[in-house]
């Protein structure tokens, strides 16, 4: 059940959100109750695309867009998914209670424009709905909109230059004053003084215009926003800052937005544009970007300046993924006799397991979604915290992992693989606890087990630093375990679920919160061989030009003839709306990726060139059999895409239908900062794509020693029947040169055809004398 709070600013947010559209109530209805009895909220219009929710009879949507058969909804409490339309119906379901007697539709519910002086001393105005209120400061003439119940005003200070309003229930709150420009500092040097001061943990966004700056990311967990404008030829400086819980980010967005445009620094309201609503996003969690503010002022001369920071691509620095209460980041786990709707309740801002005796291994708790764990720059003195809070005197037994999304991501499965698991059991008699840590995969009984008190601890942490993984509770470290799955660029799964003695026992544990912590590494990652030793060589394969080791390909509804071209030094793929995937480039006409003994030590990189002013989305897909349709046969399948309209860049690993990896990034850092090219590093049984400079996404995929692998190089639609570009510039090939790499040592790594006996003997000479 949802907060009061929560339900009234879900329905502003849905006021903000929707405005005029043609969105609808409808309903579900026509199941199976013999069958599932469930209807699967997917990510995308059709059966291949992930399952974000399971829809009972009567569940309440909204419909927001049709494609074909399938419906994009919206649920009660905001999550967002497409599902199949024929088991949806118009209407409230029967029995439903609308609440609309004697009450207002959302389309009469209209904001009132806030256009009257400012009273003498502060005062709020109302307007005639109750909802939104206008603040304005009598001594700087600061003033804003805000949703007056949602937040309350606190007393004034005593030099009277602004309030602080706090959220009516739970955490959260803004304030808003006026200050004068005592340094006269620029606009440029307030925003570098703000960040360096500001003890925020993380600003995912920058932006500024003529007289104004804005800034966001996190501090203490929380969201931040905060916007700083001046005025009186910059004398005067007029401050907004709002704050709320990571978890209700999706919904206090858009009111942070609104509040933000309707800022003015004259004393005069007046009335704000609705922002735009929030983009749909298909894969939770979206990448970390800020509000998106157009200036106060529309009649700007000079288009504003966008800063943005070179790491603000990265996972934040701290955040809370789990505060003892539902949220759409985790789906209910329940795995060997558990039963979660029996078992488990949120009680007292904790999610509580009581599982009774009779039900085998009982395993309940949760799961996450897709991957929350990034391990992002993840070299040297990095380091990442993922914290578990409990209730020792509710919790008898559980267990707690991380893990690459895998077979385990699917309900009713024990974690996935590779994945690190640690257990805390209460033994029979109460004496005592057992505890293991498991680093996976590992030989068998090759895992570390000890004893511990019998009182369950309060907290557990996972510590992973480069290769290794660590176990703390309570804030000592007990154990540690190599993991070669701790490597740059992956993504973690998180489990935890209740663990008895043994079958068929009772067992309890009651989960307060998870939180992740980043320490990003001090020292940069060395790259290249040592001083006086050339790196390993690359050669060209493609210079945009016809060649011999590619020729054209085209499937699925693609056309290389009529969508096909080299034109200014690259081949130029457009592909229209209405020719299904499109599918539009080049094939290798020989194995690309040649995976001998030397993959054991180093990594095969393709490295590609593409304009990124005129690329949207292509794939890379790698095969033991040549064929342009690589999706049936494929081992590895890349996908780049530009997601126009979720202003975001999605990099993605396909490897099986349970070996799935997708991240999406803010478009501002790759607008800011990417320059086109794209490195694919295959090599063992694992495989990285590489923005240089920035993200990456890495994962176990199934290629092995001895593997010749064919390539496809596509532009391809983002959905059936879009359309997609693709400019590709150029396509290398060479190993990745180890760090450090010594003049005798690169010898192993040197083609048969380049080995020069002579030199190796003259420095194999020098080295022993």
């Amino acid at each position: 059940m949802l907060p009061a709070l929560s339900v009234r600013i879900l329905a502003m947010v849905l006021l903000l959100a929707l405005g005029a559209s043609a969105a609808r109530a409808d309903y579900v209805t026509g199941l199976n109750p013999r069958g599932d009895n469930f209807l699967a909220l997917r990510t995308g219009p059709g059966t291949s695309y992930r399952i974000v929710r399971h829809m009972g009879p009567d569940t309440v949507v909204t419909v927001l867009q049709r494609r074909g058969d399938w419906l994009r909804v919206r649920l009660e409490e905001g999550t967002e998914g497409w599902a199949f339309g024929e088991y949806i119906a118009e209407g409230f379901p029967p029995g439903y209670d609308t609440g609309s007697e004697g009450e207002k539709e959302f389309g009469d519910d209209e904001l009132v424009p806030v256009d009257q002086e400012p009273s003498p001393e502060d005062e709020i105005a109302d307007d005639a709905t109750g909802r939104w209120s206008a603040y304005a400061n009598d001594r700087f003439g600061t003033t804003i909109e805000f949703p007056a119940d949602v937040f309350k005003m606190l007393p004034p200070p005593d030099n009277d230059d602004g309030r602080s309003f706090a959220a009516r229930e739970g955490d959260g709150g803004f304030i808003v004053f006026g200050s004068h420009n005592v340094f006269e500092m620029t606009l440029a040097e307030l925003m570098e003084d703000d960040i360096a001061g500001g003890g925020y943990d993380t600003v995912t966004y920058r932006r500024n215009g003529e007289d104004w700056y804005a800034l966001s990311g996190y501090r203490g967990g929380d969201v931040f926003y905060r916007k700083v404008m001046l005025a009186d030829d910059g004398a005067v400086l007029h401050t907004f800052e709002i704050t709320y819980p990571r978890a209700l980010k999706s919904t206090f967005d858009p009111i942070a937005a609104r509040m933000a445009t309707s800022m003015r620094t004259g004393g005069e309201m007046q009335p704000a544009a609705t922002p735009e609503a929030p983009r749909e996003t298909l894969d939770e969690e979206e990448p970390e970007q800020a509000l998106d503010e157009q200036p106060a002022e529309q009649a700007v001369a000079v288009p504003p300046e966008v800063v943005v920071a070179a790491d603000s691509w990265r996972a934040p620095v701290d955040e809370i993924l789990f505060a003892g209460e539902p949220t759409d980041r985790f789906l209910p786990h329940q795995a060997h006799g558990g039963i979660f709707d029996a078992h488990a309740r949120y009680d007292d801002g904790a999610l509580v397991v009581n599982v009774p005796e009779g039900n085998a291994w009982g395993k309940v708790g949760l799961l996450s979604n897709d991957p929350l764990v990034w391990l992002d720059n993840f070299h040297d003195d990095a380091e990442v915290r993922v914290t578990f809070t409990l209730d020792p005197k509710r919790t008898t037994g559980f267990g707690m992992a991380l893990a690459e999304p895998g077979w385990g991501g699917v309900a009713g499965n024990d974690p996935g693989y590779p994945g690190v698991r640690f257990y805390w059991i209460r033994e029979r008699d109460g004496a005592s606890a057992r505890a293991e840590l498991h680093a996976d995969p590992h030989p068998t009984d090759d895992f570390w087990k000890g004893t511990l008190p019998a009182e369950a601890p309060a907290e557990v942490a996972f510590v992973l630093t480069p290769g290794l993984v660590g176990i703390e509770v309570d804030g000592v470290r007990i154990a540690e375990r190599p993991w070669k799955a701790a490597g740059d660029g992956v993504g973690l799964r998180i489990y935890v679920f209740s663990h008895p003695t043994e079958a068929h026992v009772p067992v309890k544990m009651a989960l307060r919160g998870i939180r992740v912590t980043h320490s990003y590494p001090t020292i940069a990652a060395v790259s290249g061989p040592a001083p006086g030793v050339e790196p390993l060589p690359t050669v060209v394969l493609f210079d945009g030009s016809p060649n011999p080791a590619f020729e054209p390909g085209a499937t699925a509804g693609g056309d290389f003839e009529a969508f096909a071209r080299y034109e200014d030094g690259a081949l130029v793929v457009e592909v229209p709306e209405g020719h299904g995937w499109g599918k539009t480039g080049l094939i290798s006409v020989e194995p690309l990726v040649v995976l001998d003994e030397r993959a054991r030590e180093t990594a095969v990189r393709l490295a590609l060139k593409v304009d990124p002013a005129r690329t949207s989305t292509f794939v890379l897909a790698l095969s033991g059999d040549k064929a342009v349709e690589m999706w049936p046969s494929h081992q590895v399948w890349f996908t780049f895409a530009k997601l126009e309209d979720e202003d975001a860049y999605q990099l993605q690993i396909h490897a099986g239908p349970y070996n799935d990896r997708v991240r999406k990034f803010p478009a501002a850092w790759f607008d800011a900062y990417w320059d086109g090219r794209i490195e694919y590093d295959i090599a063992g049984d694992f495989g990285c794509v590489r923005i240089p400079d920035g993200p990456a996404l890495c994962a176990r995929v199934p290629v092995s020693v001895g593997n010749r692998l064919y390539a496809t190089i596509l532009a391809h639609a983002p959905a059936q029947g879009a359309a997609t570009s693709l400019t590709l510039k150029e396509v290398t090939r060479g190993l990745v040169t180890p760090p450090g790499l010594t003049a005798n040592r690169r010898w192993f790594f040197v083609d048969d055809d380049a080995f020069d006996p002579d030199q190796f003997l003259n420095e194999l000479g020098s080295l022993l004398q």
